[in-house]
Parts: C-alpha cells; sequence; structure tokens
C-alpha cells in the first residue's frame, strides 16, 4: 500500500528504496515505543559498513549514494564488532577526502584509528590509515604535522616491513608531497627519485601502477617549481597518456595530470595549447567533482590567468572573482586557496590599471599568508613581489624599496644567493622592479622558479601583452 501511494520507491532493479520522510518519522516512533529501536538500529549500521565500498573511482556512485547514511552512523555507538565500525569510517573518510570534504574526511579517519580502538599502533592497516590521515592533514595545509605523522608512518614501514616493501615506498612518495608544498622543493625531488628508483624495478609495482603514475606526475610537479619546465612538460606528456590508457580520460588522476600540464605550458608562454588543455580538463571536472572541489577550482583559477595571458581580460576577470567567491564561501576568507583566488584577482586589476584596487587585495593577501604560512615560505616571497609591483605602478619607490630589501633577505635564507628569484630581489633601486634582464626569455627557458607563479604571469603579460 505504501509503494501504491509511493510512499517508499524503489527503483528499477528493487535494490534501492526511498522512503517518505513521514514514514520514517513514524517508524521511528513505532521501534522506541517498542523498544526495539537500538537492535533494528545496530542492524542498519551492520550492513552499511559490509556495503560502504573503497572509495575507488569506480564506487563513487556506491558510495555517493550510502554517504548521507555513513554521517548518520557516525553519531551512533559502535557495536562489540568494533573492526567493521572502524573499516566503515576509514572508508567513508578517504571518500570524503577524495571528494574535498577534508574537515569530515579527518573527523571520520580519526575516529576510525582512535574512537573505535581497533587496532594497535605498528599494525600494517593503522600504518596505512596513519598515512591517510597525514594526507588528509596535508590536503589542509597543516603540513607540518602532516610531515611528523608521514615521516612516523614511514620509520615505522621501514622497520617493520623494509625499505623496498610497496607500502613503505608510496610514504616515501605521500613524503615528497607534503615536502613540496613546503617549498621545500631538493628534498622533494630527491624523495620522489628514491620512490621511482625502486618502482622502475618492476617486482612489487607495475610499470603502469597507478601508485607509480602519481610519483612520475609528482615529480614533475616538483622540476616545474623548480623552474625546470621542459622535464616537466615531457613527463606530464607521457604520465598524461599512460593515465588516460590505464585509468580512463575522466578518472580524477588524469584530470589533475591534465591541469598540471596545462600549467606548465603556460608556465613556458604555449598559452594557447595551455588553454585548450585547460577547458577540456574543466570540462570533464564538472562531470566528475562538484563544482566548489578544490580540484576544480584550481583549474577554473589557472584557467582565468591563461585567458587574461591570451588578452581575454574580462573573461579572465569574471572567472577569477567567480572561483574567489566560491572560495570565500566554501574554504573561508583565510583558506590558502581562497588567498591564491584573492591574489589572482588581484593580478588581473593590477593589468587592468585599477592598482588601488589591486593594492588592498596583495595587501589582504600578504597579512592572510603570514597568518597561514609564516613569513619564510615561498608563498609569502611571492606576496611581496606582488605588492612591490603595484606600490611601484604608482610610484611608492621608497617602500618599494623598504620591501625589497626584506625579501632580498629572506629570499637569500630560503632560495640561496643565485636563485632566480633572489636575483629579482637583488635589483638595485634605480632598476626597481623594472626587469630589465630578459625575462620573458628566462620564463620560456625554464629559469625562474615557479613559486612565483602570480609574478611570473603579471610580468609576462606585462611584456608580451597583445602577442596572443
Amino acid at each position: 500500500m505504501l509503494k501504491d501511494y509511493f510512499l517508499i520507491v524503489s527503483n528499477e532493479t528493487g535494490d534501492v528504496f526511498s522512503m517518505h520522510a513521514l514514514v520514517q518519522l513514524l517508524t521511528r516512533r513505532w521501534l522506541e515505543a517498542h523498544g526495539r529501536q537500538e537492535t533494528f538500529q545496530q542492524q542498519c549500521i551492520d550492513r552499511l559498513a559490509a556495503s560502504f565500498p573503497t572509495a575507488e573511482y569506480d564506487n563513487w556512485e556506491t558510495c555517493r549514494r550510502l554517504f548521507p547514511h555513513a554521517q548518520v552512523a557516525f553519531g551512533c555507538q559502535p557495536s562489540e564488532d568494533k573492526m567493521e565500525w572502524a573499516s566503515l569510517f576509514h572508508n567513508t573518510g578517504w571518500f570524503a577526502r577524495l571528494q574535498g570534504r577534508y574537515i569530515v574526511a579527518e573527523l571520520m579517519t580519526r575516529r576510525a584509528l582512535h574512537g573505535c580502538g581497533a587496532l594497535e599502533k605498528g599494525q600494517p592497516l593503522s600504518l596505512e590509515w596513519m598515512a591517510d590521515l597525514a594526507l588528509i592533514l596535508h590536503d589542509q595545509h597543516r603540513h607540518k604535522e602532516a610531515e611528523s605523522l608521514c615521516s612516523e608512518v614511514l620509520h615505522m614501514r621501514e622497520k617493520l616491513l623494509g625499505r623496498e616493501h610497496r607500502d613503505t615506498i608510496i610514504s616515501v612518495s605521500n613524503l615528497a608531497s607534503i615536502l613540496s608544498a613546503q617549498g621545500r622543493y631538493q628534498d622533494a625531488e630527491r624523495e620522489n627519485r628514491k620512490a621511482l628508483e625502486v618502482m622502475q624495478k618492476e617486482t612489487v609495482f607495475a610499470k603502469d601502477d597507478p601508485d607509480t603514475l602519481n610519483t612520475w606526475s609528482n615529480l614533475a610537479s616538483v622540476l616545474r617549481e623548480q623552474g625546470k619546465y621542459h622535464q616537466a612538460e615531457t613527463i606530464y606528456q607521457q604520465q598524461l597518456e599512460a593515465m588516460t590508457r590505464r585509468l580512463s580520460r575522466n578518472h580524477p588522476d588524469t584530470l589533475v595530470c591534465m591541469n598540471n600540464f596545462a600549467w606548465t605550458l603556460q608556465s613556458q608562454a604555449k598559452c594557447k595549447e595551455a588553454e585548450l588543455i585547460n577547458r577540456q580538463a574543466l570540462e570533464r571536472m564538472e562531470g566528475v567533482f562538484e563544482k566548489k572541489h578544490p580540484t576544480t577550482l584550481t583549474c577554473k583559477r589557472n584557467l582565468a590567468v591563461i585567458l587574461q595571458h591570451r588578452g581575454k581580460s574580462q573573461e579572465a576577470y569574471e572567472l577569477s572573482r567567480q572561483v574567489l567567491e566560491t572560495a570565500q564561501k566554501e574554504l573561508g576568507e583565510k583558506h590558502r586557496d581562497t588567498l591564491i583566488s584573492c591574489s589572482y584577482v588581484a593580478t588581473i586589476l593590477e593589468l587592468q590599471g585599477k592598482f588601488k584596487e589591486a593594492e588592498g587585495r596583495y595587501r589582504e593577501v600578504l597579512e592572510g599568508i603570514r597568518g597561514v604560512s609564516g613569513e619564510l615560505h615561498p608563498n609569502y616571497l611571492t606576496a611581496l613581489a606582488n605588492l612591490c609591483n603595484v606600490l611601484r605602478s604608482q610610484g611608492k619607490h621608497d617602500e618599494v624599496e623598504q620591501i625589497r630589501r626584506q625579501a632580498l633577505e629572506m629570499s637569500v635564507k630560503l632560495l640561496g644567493e643565485e636563485h632566480p628569484v633572489t636575483k629579482i630581489f637583488g635589483i638595485d633601486r634605480n632598476t626597481g622592479f623594472s626587469f630589465s634582464w630578459d625575462f620573458s626569455q628566462s620564463l620560456r627557458s625554464g629559469a625562474l622558479c615557479g613559486i612565483g607563479v602570480v609574478l611570473c604571469v603579471y610580468l609576462v603579460l606585462r611584456e608580451s601583452r597583445g602577442s596572443f
């Protein structure tokens, strides 16, 4: 009868049911009245734990359908079979991470590790979940915590499993990503190459193993951030072909690789090709991720820069402003991704001659980065350089010189005296930030480090505006 009145609706195969909220309420009341609520609740949760799959891309449809129920289960007490509960919260936590819901992911993963008390520290499965938690912290830009936890897992895996065990090598690759996010590119490159040296033996990892492909892609990112654009481009192109063949053209890892490949092309001023690839990646991402997903926002932000680079100023501004508004709403004003989005908007305003508005945005970014990453960080150097440029455009040369000296000292300490970015800050006050040396050629040849992405974009645009 309930089905006749569409109060309960099933799918075509009859294995999924949707129940009207009124029926749910009355059922709960009946169970409470007869003292059977806890029994049925436990049975439901046990079945959910047995049904919730691992978070591989092929399982996402099932995960999305079951995820709201898992969130309700999160507030309940576990049964005697704590291991089953722990597995449920680990699987739901990892799925939440892949959907960009990092706070939920952390809560569920910590519940799997600690709340259920199912595993002793040092067991392989416990180490796997600890490694996953480190990546979730990394996603939230809590890199010091992530590095500490990842290093702990790596040390324990080396001791228990050996240096060339698959899990140990994956920890090495994870550590490289965390180091890279802190601007420690040489350390990250070393760890990536260490992991790949074992992976290429093909005794544990196949040549097209997804973990091998991702480690190569991570190495390419580190090379790009060091200004080694040609090497990075070659690796990205190879890995994109391999990922498309091995994983599928719409797999999340493939789409991330496409976005990174496009950004590497843009860094070499190959903007027409970069725009084409970036648009393809974005179109596919919007069918895989939510529009507010951090990966989608990054792809849009990169596209805005490429559009500005090609002289499509209005479209670039509208897209960058849209990304900033979404980031502010979903992530908060002081989140790292929000600050990067704000910096991109400021750069486009500056290129349009709106210097006062751009200056305000840059100062907002500078203060935000100081609070998030501290002053001795590549992102802070980038913010200082951007502020210097807009101040110089307004003739505020004394303030520019003061900031330049501060940035030069920091850059020497962080990057070394011979680094191209240090040389930029080393230009004397008479030259200022005119970049009279052949900046465009340096950027195209890979001489400039990628940490100053927004700065690089600004300068190339200023020198080559209208040439695309």
